[in-house]
């Protein structure tokens, strides 16, 4: 049984708002350090090191634009970045973007052991599941602190979770 409901994901006030992102490819006229080509190839790079059907592209598109931001700050990782894009997108015939996502994941596995790889594997974590949208859609929450903690919110308000068996609630079952 699938379990869909509306959650409000809250986040610590002190962090800046999510980054707008346009539709299509609207989105590449935002970059500042890296080549569109770059982008795509992040963009697919990041959906595929995190794959989620129901998280929209404008999320990894997100992780690319954060990318680009510490790009513009570090012209040693607008290197790393657009060298790694490069790489792979020379690895098959096609680029990297247009290969299915076993291609995709072939193309990574050839480049996981190098700088360029965690680069984009601890970018793509941290910005995407540091994103509200993804929160909402996962439904988490979000810091409890900012709302008076677990104890105040009630740290038991698992609706996505079925209930346990009565006996089990009364005492009377086992838990192993």
């Amino acid at each position: 049984m699938v379990v869909t409901r509306t959650v409000g994901a809250y986040k610590d006030p002190a962090l800046p708002a999510p980054l707008e992102v346009p539709e299509g490819e609207a989105w590449l006229s935002r970059l500042t350090a890296l080549e569109p080509g770059c982008a795509l190839t992040l963009e697919a790079a990041a959906r595929t090191l995190c794959p989620h059907d129901a998280v929209p592209d404008r999320c990894y598109r997100r992780v690319v634009l954060q990318l680009d931001r510490g790009a513009a700050a570090n012209p040693d990782l607008a290197g790393l970045l657009a060298q790694g894009a490069a790489q792979l997108d020379g690895l098959q015939p096609l680029a990297f973007a247009e290969l299915s996502e076993g291609g995709r994941v072939a193309a990574l596995r050839q480049v996981e052991g190098g700088p360029f790889f965690r680069a984009i594997q601890r970018g793509t974590v941290r910005h995407l599941y540091d994103d509200r949208e993804v929160w909402a859609l996962f439904g988490y929450e979000g810091s409890a602190h900012q709302l008076g903690g677990y104890r105040e919110r009630g740290f038991a308000d698992l609706a996505w979770l079925a209930d346990p068996p009565k006996a089990i609630c009364e005492g009377e079952g086992d838990l192993t």
